[in-house]
């Protein structure tokens, strides 16, 4: 045994020397023109340009905050958590804006009044307030300005100078017979008040039957059969369901 592991030792040796192994590869045909055109795809970016500068995009096209903020309450107070309550309470919100108190504020865009809006932003609905026509300029703008649910200020200005509004003449008023006060309306209205008939006309009257109109007073006695309608036949005198004079 050993001499046949010996003489396999020197027959590998051998070999290697002689015949040295090769390695063998395979090579796959590829078009050129194709290999070429690929390669200029992956090195063009120009598609992603866009998705590449979103980012830098979005910074430079946000708006500025806007100064006030509209709250309004969208769900009850009762049941909250205690912290959730004082946060309310802070806010201007009180027990009452469940059902008759104010359920919209305006609070200012400052971070301590952010960090009370984060702990119940799921209660409120917060808009921010804009200005699409401005700011009030002066107390006689104050007077004809309007805040919309979805946070515009409307301020309504007068376009035209003050000195070239011209008012059309009109006659002086004089009172007629056909002028409808409100002390003229309750004296109308006092006697159908009083007689409780108001709106009647939309009312129709209560129908009066005349006893066993229908001719069918026997199912009212629950017997349906014919012994029943016999047992109701023998009962009256008339077909009316009337006595007969005795």
């Amino acid at each position: 045994m050993a001499v046949f592991m010996q003489a396999l030792k020197i027959s590998n040796q051998l070999f290697d020397r002689f015949l040295p192994q090769t390695v063998c590869v395979r090579y796959k045909f590829r078009n050129r023109i194709a290999m070429k055109r690929n390669r200029k795809r992956r090195e063009d970016m120009s598609w992603a340009a866009e998705l590449l500068n979103y980012r830098n995009n979005v910074l430079k096209e946000q708006p500025e905050p806007s100064p006030l903020h509209l709250v309004t309450k969208i769900k009850p107070m009762a049941g909250r958590p205690k912290n959730e309550k004082l946060a309310l309470t802070s806010l201007g919100f009180t027990k009452e804006s469940d059902g008759k108190g104010p359920k919209s504020i305006i609070v200012k865009n400052t971070p301590t009044v952010n960090s009370q809006l984060k702990v119940v932003k799921h209660l409120l609905r917060i808009t921010p307030i804009t200005f699409p026509y401005g700011v009030p300029e002066n107390e006689e703008d104050l007077e004809h300005c309007q805040l919309n649910e979805n946070g515009e200020f409307i301020v309504v200005r007068n376009v035209t100078p003050g000195e070239e509004v011209r008012t059309l003449p009109t006659a002086p008023w004089q009172s007629t017979v056909w002028d409808m006060d409100v002390d003229t309306i309750k004296k109308h209205t006092l006697k159908i008040r009083q007689d409780m008939s108001l709106n009647a006309e939309f009312f129709s009257v209560d129908p009066v039957y005349t006893y066993n109109q229908d001719n069918k007073e026997y199912r009212y006695f629950g017997d349906k059969s014919d012994n029943g309608t016999k047992h109701f036949n023998e009962r009256i005198d008339h077909n009316d369901g009337s006595k007969k004079e005795s």
